[in-house]
Parts: C-alpha cells; structure tokens; sequence
C-alpha cells in the first residue's frame, strides 16, 4: 500500500484513472517521483531484476500502481520497455560483479 499521508493522496487521485492508449493519462508528478524513488529502492536495494520471474504485473502490485501506470512510467520518464529496463539492470549488475 502507499505510505500514508501524501503519497496515499495522491495514489487515490491516480487509483481511477482509465489508460488512454492515444495519449498520456496525466500521472500527478509528485506521483510518478514517488513510484520511480520506489522502483529504485527496489532495483538497487532488493535486487529485483535478478528475478528471472519478475512480470509487470507483478512488480507493480509490489509497488501499490497499476501495471499500466508502471508501463507508462518506465516509457515516458525512463525511456525504457520494461524488459529493457530489467535487461540493462540485469547487464548493469554483471558489469558492477565483473569489475570487483
């Protein structure tokens, strides 16, 4: 769940919010910085990538979004797919094991 307070505000502001496939749903800013800090803590600290299970789906529902949100977020503010972005973790962490 999102942490209480503002975070929590601002995920029920973005809760009902239908995709729109022709244009951007509009994601609140403070929302995405929130969900990308997360996505780091969860990429750098807790090593998901390593997963070789790891889905969308299920990512986002470890970080309280909708698999859509987490979708557009990797695109638009990563510029990434989301196997990309799991494959260039993935290459990253090898590099950073190599270089030891």
């Amino acid at each position: 769940k999102p942490e209480p307070g503002k975070d929590e505000e601002i995920a029920r502001e973005n809760e009902d919010q239908e995709p729109d496939p022709v244009s951007k749903s509009g994601l609140h800013p403070d929302f995405v910085r929130t969900v990308v800090k997360k996505l780091m803590h969860y990429i750098e600290v807790d090593k998901v990538f390593l997963d070789e299970n790891l889905t969308l789906p299920s990512l986002s529902e470890k970080l309280s979004i909708h698999r859509y949100q987490l979708s557009q977020i990797l695109n638009e503010e990563l510029k990434r797919s989301f196997p990309d972005f799991i494959n260039y973790h993935n290459i990253d962490g090898c590099h950073c094991f190599l270089n030891r």
